[in-house]
């Protein structure tokens, strides 16, 4: 459930640092909502916004604090910003940068929504010359990935050695059928032949229903490597 204050923003939005976002040919104007994933308190202040004319508009004596985690509406004299495009100054404890969020529609509950993430913080701070955070989320992610490639690599090599097991099996199989083809009927290499052959044959079996399991396990690791990498 959303949170409306006077504060706030999230539609589909393009994000700009300095220069304009371009906005999307006839995008409606909606209230516009500012959605904080960034995890930082920030300021909004200066604003200048295209409302629904195509007017630009400009709101100069207004200060919105964005507490981390916010998803709300900002308003301006106790009125919704009804916006296709809007620009601020973003304040934080490193200082000031310009920010511009551009729609390209508006969402399901016809807003025009913008997102404040970490990356656009870093963003901010790098504008400032200064050096971001580690960020503790990319981190974890890095060491997923990598947990990720290594769990790949293992099953690759554990179905390398599946497949030179069943090899082997094959081998011994085939082995056993000329030997009990040529073997004496009733002689005890006729039956160690036929027994080595069943044996051969059932662990043939046993690693291929082994190695259809380590195909499955290989692609739920390849697709959660992928979606780290996205």
């Amino acid at each position: 459930m959303r949170k409306f204050m006077c504060a706030a923003f999230v539609a589909v939005i393009s994000v700009a640092w300095g220069a304009p976002a371009a906005t999307a040919q006839n995008v409606k104007a909606g209230p516009f909502v500012i959605k904080n994933s960034s995890g930082k308190a920030v300021k909004f202040t200066d604003m200048t916004y295209t409302d629904s004319t195509g007017t630009e508009r400009k709101i100069t004596d207004a200060t919105w604090e964005i507490k981390a985690g916010d998803f709300s509406r900002l308003s301006y004299n106790d009125k919704t910003i009804n916006a296709t495009k809007v620009k601020v100054t973003l304040i934080t404890d490193a200082g000031s940068t310009t920010l511009t969020w551009a729609s390209n529609g508006l969402d399901a509950d016809g807003d025009m929504v913008g997102s404040l993430t970490r990356d656009d913080i870093d963003q901010h701070l790098r504008l400032l010359g200064k050096t971001p955070p580690p960020n503790p989320n990319a981190q974890l992610r890095a060491n997923q990935a990598a947990a990720a490639r290594q769990e790949i690599a293992t099953i690759i090599a554990d179905i390398e050695t599946t497949d030179g097991r069943i090899r082997t099996a094959e081998n011994t199989r085939d082995a056993a059928d000329l030997v009990y083809r040529f073997a004496e009927a009733g002689s005890n290499t006729e039956l160690i032949a036929k027994r080595t052959y069943q044996a051969a044959e059932i662990a043939i079996v046993g690693f291929q229903v082994y190695r259809r399991s380590l195909e499955s396990k290989l692609r739920s690791a390849q697709s959660r490597l992928a979606g780290l990498q996205d």
